[in-house]
């Protein structure tokens, strides 16, 4: 986790990989953040969560919020689409942040599926989305293993 930690500092601090134009890479940058903060806190969490097994009601509240967190800057860059603001690149990039984010919302509900419910189909589910809200976000930040 220190490692990926470290690459991702890096990647925002070291690098303009957004946008020639100051606001766009503004919106990049806090968009990424925003995208990789909540990945981590939702996988905190449900490490956490496995390793304690106890006060389900805090984690449960935890994932909604990182749900509705996402859900905001999903439509807010979804905004930024339907009045054609970004363009060429940013656009490419403005979409798969979208689509990044529904991964993390589902795997927020997910997440409160297996807590309400531990069985193997939301054990399941929740790994499936676990899985493919880590390829998405480390895609969009060039994170490697």
């Amino acid at each position: 986790m220190k490692r990926v930690l470290l690459l991702f500092f890096f990647f925002f601090l070291g690098t303009n990989v957004y946008s020639s134009d100051l606001k766009l890479e503004a919106i990049g940058i806090l968009s990424g953040q925003n995208l990789y903060l909540t990945y981590t806190s939702l996988n905190i969490a449900s490490d956490f969560y496995e390793a304690q097994m106890n006060n389900s009601l805090y984690y449960i509240a935890l994932a909604k919020e990182m749900a509705s967190s996402s859900k905001k800057s999903r439509d807010t860059l979804q905004k930024l689409l339907d009045q054609n603001v970004l363009q060429g690149e940013d656009l490419v990039l403005g979409k798969n942040m979208i689509a990044s984010y529904e991964v993390l919302i589902s795997e927020a509900y997910a997440f409160i599926s297996l807590i309400e419910n531990r069985n193997s189909e939301t054990i399941e589910k929740f790994k499936k989305y676990k899985g493919k809200a880590e390829y998405s976000v480390k895609s969009i930040l060039k994170i490697e293993d």
